[in-house]
């Protein structure tokens, strides 16, 4: 209690230390009266100076209340807290831990079915703390329906909730099997995810149904199929699947195959070294490398590797048309973009600009960034994006991108995968353009067609892009490739006006331009009353600028054709 309140002595943000004190209080069970003191404080305090309340400040006075036993005033505090939370975010699974509260909390107030099927939905969504609640609710409870009809039930409800039917089997069956629940189930669902795969599924989905099959197989003691599923899976995967790198050395294990199993435990703790696999790792290193160097010595030197890998040119086939763009979402102060800002300076490298178009749209996520304008946020916006780093080939295939520089290699192969796919596709426009510059102006004009039928949706898009920025924020890139400085005509597009043909005229005066974002930043430093930037990146450098075109389906955001051109 004295260190408590030493450290509420000595806080400069009173209300997080307020919160902080209540929950370890409530948590060791102890001094229950005066957290609740401290948490109603806490939430006072925040609101009153924030205006709006706190999620994670009303789940510690809602822990609290349960702590005391006052099992309604925890459900109805949870309740609150979480009605603070939009709609969608009840099924997101990063948030799974606030749901469980409320299960638990409106179970013992209520005792009712609705309860259990969302302590059950927490259950698959990987928390091993909901099953095991339920076993011993099951157990000790006389209850009208089985434990196998609640996770049912959550499980159907799950599926009728979401748009993404394939993504939502996955992960129930995946949660269902590492934990034992329903296994014959969990495989029926593997299966249909496996076999819904086509060309339009998106990568990670790819990635994720082969990862959950490939467990399951493997958890069964299907050890081949499951080699075979995970092997498959890998192909799309992130460094980071952590349940494939693991079951996929244990199946290699379990067939006798020690060197591949060392093999993929070694690609498993690269990005970062989850217990699990490095606890076979250091096993499988003990018995086959133990007069050799040092597992230490041999991640390191497989790290640096990765690091430092180089690509090939790649060479279109001849009589291929298609131009890919691909779009990313970064931001200078954006540690996890440090893999896709590698990757796609890897892919600036392989492929010309005959072949791929690249457009970076910097945004203030998580913080300030000086190469941030009102076109990029519109740009964010169009695609519903809020995370940083966010990765958009042809419009319609994101794929997860974050992480260190370890995993710039696996994305760059991911990405470009995807981009030699949307080669093959045979373009429903054509871009011919004039781009000239005279002075500080650059004008604009040419004809865009295109082949389809409906044009209702379809607009044009032409992007003035600078192709190396040199500034360096606190992810550590020092040279940022093709960052976007304006879109043209419209920020927003211009639409075909249901006819095939778009005659195309437009300018930017580049000393006007420089204005205008200098503006933007110095309005966006205004709002927040302080100073943001240690550097304002308005300056255009007039002889490293590209214009960077395509048509999008703006309902469906299939990108039809891009064109890239360098300004001279």
């Amino acid at each position: 209690m004295e260190a408590a309140q030493e450290l509420i002595k000595n806080a400069i943000d009173v209300a997080t230390i307020y919160n902080r004190v209540a929950f370890n209080f409530a948590e060791s069970n102890m001094w229950l009266d005066s957290a609740l003191v401290y948490s109603t404080l806490a939430n006072q305090l925040y609101e009153k100076t924030y205006g709006r309340k706190r999620v994670p400040f009303l789940d510690t006075k809602a822990l609290v209340f349960y702590k005391l036993g006052d099992y309604e005033q925890a459900y109805k505090t949870q309740k609150e807290a979480l009605a603070l939370y939009p709609k969608e975010r009840e099924w997101d699974p990063n948030f799974v831990e606030y749901y469980y509260h409320l299960a638990l909390y409106m179970y013992k107030y209520l005792k009712n079915e609705e309860s259990l099927i969302l302590m059950a939905r927490c259950s698959f969504f990987g928390m091993e703390e909901a099953t095991k609640m339920l076993d011993e609710i099951f157990s000790n409870e006389n209850l009208p329906y089985t434990k196998s009809e609640i996770y049912k039930k959550s499980a159907e409800e799950y599926f009728r909730s979401t748009k993404q039917l394939e993504e939502a089997r996955s992960i129930v069956a995946l949660g269902w099997a590492k934990q034992n629940i329903l296994m014959d189930d969990a495989y029926q669902l593997a299966k249909l995810s496996v076999e819904a795969i086509n060309e339009n599924t998106p990568v990670d989905q790819i990635a994720t149904s082969y990862t959950t099959f490939g467990v399951i197989n493997v958890l069964k003691g299907s050890y081949n199929e499951g080699i075979q599923n995970l092997l498959e899976a890998e192909k799309y995967s992130s460094p980071y699947n952590t349940d494939l790198y693991y079951h996929l050395g244990l199946a290699y294990e379990k067939i006798g195959d020690t060197i591949n199993a060392y093999k993929t435990y070694l690609k498993g703790v690269l990005a970062f070294t989850p217990e699990l696999i490095m606890e076979r790792l250091k096993v499988l290193h003990q018995n086959m490398y133990s007069s050799g160097p040092t597992l230490e010595e041999v991640i390191r030197t497989e790290i640096e590797k990765i690091e430092s890998f180089e690509v090939e040119k790649f060479v279109k086939p001849e009589g291929l048309e298609k131009v890919v763009l691909a779009e990313l979402f970064t931001g200078s102060e954006c540690r996890p973009c440090l893999a896709a800002d590698y990757a796609y300076d890897k892919l600036i490298e392989s492929f010309h600009t005959n072949t791929l178009g690249v457009l970076e749209y910097h945004l203030h996520i998580p913080a300030p960034d000086p190469m941030t304008n009102e076109d990029t946020e519109a740009r964010a916006k169009f695609y519903g994006v809020n995370s940083t780093p966010t990765s958009i080939i042809e419009g319609t295939q994101r794929i997860s991108a974050g992480g260190n520089k370890t995993i710039a290699k696996s994305r760059y192969e991911v990405f470009s995968m995807v981009i030699k796919k949307y080669l093959q596709k045979s373009p429903e426009a054509s871009i011919k353009l004039d781009v000239k510059k005279i002075k500080n102006k650059i004008n604009l004009s040419g004809v865009v067609k295109t082949t389809r039928k409906d044009v209702k949706d379809l607009k044009f898009f032409a992007v003035l892009a600078e192709e190396k920025v040199h500034y360096k924020g606190y992810n550590t890139v020092s040279e940022h490739r093709f960052v976007v400085r304006k879109i043209l005509p419209e920020r927003n597009g211009i639409s075909f006006r249901n006819k095939k043909e778009l005659n195309v005229k437009a300018s930017v005066d580049l000393s006007k331009l420089q204005n205008e974002l200098k503006d933007y930043l110095d309005n966006f430093e205004k709002k927040a009353n302080r100073k943001l930037f240690k550097e304002k990146k308005y300056a255009i450098d007039e002889n490293n600028l590209y214009m960077v075109s395509f048509v999008q389906d703006e309902e469906t955001k299939e990108i039809l054709q891009t064109n890239v051109l360098k300004i001279e």
